[in-house]
């Protein structure tokens, strides 16, 4: 899907599906995902951007229920119409224009991928905050112009990487192997090969294909060894949903194999260890002196061991000489003694190694089988497998939960978004990373407490009434909640900055005003973000 030959009939069609359409909704419906809800009388029209480590994918589903831990995102874009859908020329983009010169860019670029917000061409809000490039996608960076030329093909060298490097080297490869490529030599010949290579992608038909057990998009299906079917598609729409449903079918299961199995090698390989660790350790048990041995010897040599604390006897059992030595403190017929009592435990102690070391081969003859097993394994024994041998941790729950969480508290008034940190770390995530430059940004004055930001809406001036509400959040969440009155100072986010090595959450800021406020709560939390 991360390819310009999907992406230029997605934005044909998404072109005729969003007309006359606006935008309803946007959110972040997990850590992955984000929905896009569009709303024409009658009509709604719903797109899925799925962001992970394996692929980003866009996905468009008839219909789309909003989680309880949903969080709304780029709220300034409610009720605005779709203008148009532009599709950046020769680039792995798709633009949405909307009203009041806002534009939603899918930037397509497989793990690198985004989605940005234009005000004016310019970038003023970024999904993917790390990747810090983005900022610099404008408008006026977006189109690459290039003329499909038999000039240009054989200026190029006949070289088809170079030529269209937009199908990507793996399917240049493959339409060179299977369209007999290298048979033809004559420069003119090959370009009518091209030419009609170029033709067909103005209009290509889409494959779903499963190959070596992983599933994937193509524009082409060449009953290559190892390669099945699975549906063929006209409809770009058709085509992609089909793929996102057959990703998490084939590729997430897969993946889940790949760790079952890389689980099984790693664990058998430690059990090995600790199977031979343990062999050696009863070889060595067997070996020793028996505390009721050495106690024999103790008591038969008591003269040896009245002045000193050990001394060289001869041992009746091996008929060797070994060294005997006495535990400090202790008399030697006393010391005698509780070897005596240890004694009694010693066949006990030999039976809990044997237990022990047959319960580790029984397991590890039980991975052994299960990898065996896994290559044949379905989608729901892998889960059941992963279930019995990958159990979440307590450590990992939380750490999902918090994922799952909104990130910061988040406010509305009077059509302004006013987002409030959680804790040190938190409001270092808010100021330096989720922040825009041209932002509103407020605390506390001379006391620790939550940062604050209002988000900036074009170039609108921030009104009185929605910086006083922030401020009296800003005073709330601070050590001066409890004071009648608080000084709370703002500015905007580009004055503020991180001094190397300060701790989390502190920063310097400068050119800031005052405003003296109530500590209050004014405003509900939006739902689910409290």
């Amino acid at each position: 899907m991360n390819s310009f030959f999907f992406l230029r009939p997605l934005s044909r069609a998404l072109s005729e599906e969003l007309k006359d359409h606006y935008v309803f909704d946007i959110y972040k419906q997990t850590k992955q995902s984000v929905i896009f809800c569009f709303e024409k009388i009658g009509h709604p029209f719903f797109i899925e951007a799925f962001f992970s480590a394996e692929e980003c994918l866009l996905n468009f589903p008839s219909a789309q229920s909003r989680s309880r831990k949903a969080v709304s995102i780029l709220k300034e874009t409610r009720g605005l119409r779709v203008l148009s859908v532009e599709q950046a020329e020769n680039e792995r983009t798709v633009v949405i224009h909307l009203e009041q010169e806002l534009s939603i860019v899918f930037k397509w670029f497989g793990r690198q991928s985004n989605i940005l917000l234009w005000n004016k061409g310019e970038v003023v809000w970024m999904l993917r905050n790390k990747l810090q490039n983005d900022l610099d996608y404008t408008a006026a960076v977006l189109h690459k112009p290039r003329t499909w030329s038999e000039e240009e093909f054989l200026d190029k060298g006949e070289d088809l990487n170079a030529f269209i490097p937009q199908l990507g080297k793996q399917v240049v490869e493959e339409w060179v192997h299977y369209s007999h490529w290298n048979e033809v030599t004559h420069p003119q010949d090959r370009w009518r090969k091209v030419k009609a290579l170029l033709d067909y992608l103005e209009d290509p038909t889409f494959y779903v294909l499963q190959h070596n057990n992983r599933a994937r998009l193509s524009l082409f299906y060449f009953k290559e060894e190892g390669s099945t079917l699975l549906v063929e598609e006209k409809n770009i729409l058709a085509a992609a949903n089909f793929y996102f449903q057959s990703f998490y079918r084939y590729n997430r299961v897969e993946a889940l194999r790949e760790k079952l199995a890389h689980y099984f090698n790693s664990r058998s390989a430690a059990l090995a260890k600790q199977i031979l660790q343990l062999t050696n350790g009863i070889v060595a048990f067997d070996a020793s002196i028996s505390p009721q041995q050495l106690a024999d010897l103790i008591m038969a040599n008591l003269h040896l061991f009245q002045k000193e604390k050990q001394a060289e006897v001869f041992n009746f059992y091996t008929n060797e000489n070994v060294l005997v030595k006495i535990k400090e403190g202790v008399s030697a017929a006393d010391y005698a003694g509780v070897l005596y009592k240890k004694s009694k435990n010693r066949q006990a102690e030999k039976q809990n190694l044997l237990d022990r070391l047959q319960k580790l081969k029984s397991l590890q003859e039980q991975l052994v089988q299960e990898f065996v097993d896994l290559s044949s394994a379905d989608a729901r024994h892998l889960l059941s497998l992963q279930e019995k041998y990958l159990p979440v941790s307590v450590e990992t729950k939380k750490s999902r939960e918090e994922t799952t969480q909104p990130v910061f508290k988040e406010y509305e008034y009077q059509g302004y978004q006013i987002f409030v940190g959680r804790n040190a770390k938190n409001n270092d995530e808010l100021t330096l990373h989720f922040a825009h430059k041209e932002d509103l940004w407020l605390h506390a004055k001379d006391v620790s407490g939550s940062h604050v930001i209002i988000k900036h809406k074009g170039n609108d001036v921030f009104p009185k009434l929605v910086i006083e509400k922030a401020a009296q959040l800003a005073a709330f969440y601070s050590k001066r909640k409890t004071d009648s009155l608080c000084p709370v100072m703002y500015t905007l986010k580009k004055y503020v900055r991180k001094v190397k090595g300060a701790a989390p959450g502190m920063v310097r800021v400068e050119k800031e005003s005052v405003v003296l406020v109530e500590p209050s709560e004014p405003l509900n939390p939006l739902k689910g973000t409290s």
